[in-house]
């Protein structure tokens, strides 16, 4: 585990919702008790003492949620436990943090798959004049 990964203090928050938006690909609220910058990221864990996994938060800054863009991983040691998720259930989250900020120039964002969260989180909040968003998928 990352040094930075290990400072990061995990507290409680609850699920909001959680929806399966394409086959295999999750958008989970959660309570949001933080604020944040679009293209930050949280550590994730279903218990304090496993080791965290980090997400890109994808809702705006007026969004009343924290909202988080994952596709399963059937090997892995988190999405499934979050794709059983349901409202209400606790989840531990670290405070925002990360710099993956867009400056107010003209930029190309390229992303593929759930790798678009930060720019959906970057629109959501107002950041939309002077971009070209290029997006990759593995199917339609």
């Amino acid at each position: 585990m990352s040094s930075e990964r290990k400072r990061k203090k995990l507290t409680p928050v609850s699920v909001i919702d959680i929806s399966e938006i394409s086959s295999g690909v999750y958008y989970l609220k959660l309570e949001r008790i933080v604020d944040f910058i679009p293209g930050q990221v949280i550590a994730l864990a279903m218990q304090t003492n496993l080791e965290p996994r980090l997400y890109s938060i994808a809702s705006g800054l007026k969004d009343n949620y924290i909202g988080i863009l994952f596709d399963i991983n059937p090997d892995g040691e988190l999405t499934p436990q979050l794709a059983a998720l349901t409202n209400g259930d606790p989840v531990f989250a670290s405070d925002p943090f990360g710099k993956f900020n867009c400056s107010p120039d003209r930029a190309v964002w390229i992303a593929t798959g759930t790798g678009i969260a930060p720019f959906i989180s970057m629109v959501r909040s107002g950041r939309t004049r002077n971009v070209q968003l290029i997006h990759g998928a593995r199917y339609l």
